[in-house]
């Protein structure tokens, strides 16, 4: 169950690497957020999958590690959708 769930993650956390490369290109040169929104939401995602593997193995001292990035996330989607 492990080696599919890291893949599944590991293919989560790539897709918002590269949304958000292509959506900072696409803001930088088009001004248009759409893109970089999706890479945020993508980037949240895979956050919350992390913290929930974290709760699950009972590693709270990583969890609460992991709540600044995901309020971070949520600012980036509050401003993208505000554009």
């Amino acid at each position: 169950m492990v080696p599919l769930l890291f893949t599944v993650l590991t293919i989560i956390e790539v897709s918002a690497g590269l949304l958000s490369a292509v959506g900072f290109l696409a803001l930088l040169f088009a001004h248009n957020a759409t893109i970089a929104f999706y890479g945020a939401v993508v980037s949240a995602v895979a956050i919350l999958c992390l913290f929930f593997g974290q709760r699950m193995a009972k590693e709270y001292a990583g969890a609460a590690i992991l709540v600044p990035y995901f309020l971070l996330t949520l600012v980036a989607i509050y401003l993208f959708t505000s554009k």
